[in-house]
């Protein structure tokens, strides 16, 4: 009788650890992207301020400045999309974990009546 309700316990908990394993997945993802964006943004303005002090002429500066904010933009709006393409697929999956579980209790409910 308690190895029933065990197994019975055990099951009912399933969707909750799929949510969190879920979460926990995309969130690791979320962190590794915003940590390598910050990096490359890092690195570029290192990089730009580096270059900028080598210029000697305004048009230069202009340009290069002009490059410089063109890669930050290209890089923030990749990174965005790269996030959003995470939090899509998460909640598709919570979507998916949430359905299963409310036709698993569907079914015990069915059983129950019978």
């Amino acid at each position: 009788m308690i190895d029933k309700v065990n197994e019975q316990l055990k099951k009912a908990m399933q969707p909750i650890e799929d949510l969190v394993s879920a979460n926990t997945q995309a969130l690791e993802k979320l962190a590794s992207q915003q940590a390598e964006l910050f990096t490359g943004l890092f690195e570029d303005s290192i990089s730009f301020a580096q270059g900028a002090t080598e210029l000697r002429d305004l048009e230069g500066l202009v340009e290069a400045q002009k490059a410089y904010a063109s890669e930050v933009q290209e890089k923030i709006t990749t990174a965005a999309k790269d996030a959003y393409d995470v939090i899509s697929e998460a909640q598709q999956k919570a979507g998916e974990v949430l359905q299963q579980a409310a036709s698993d209790a569907q079914e015990a409910v069915s059983s129950l009546t019978k």
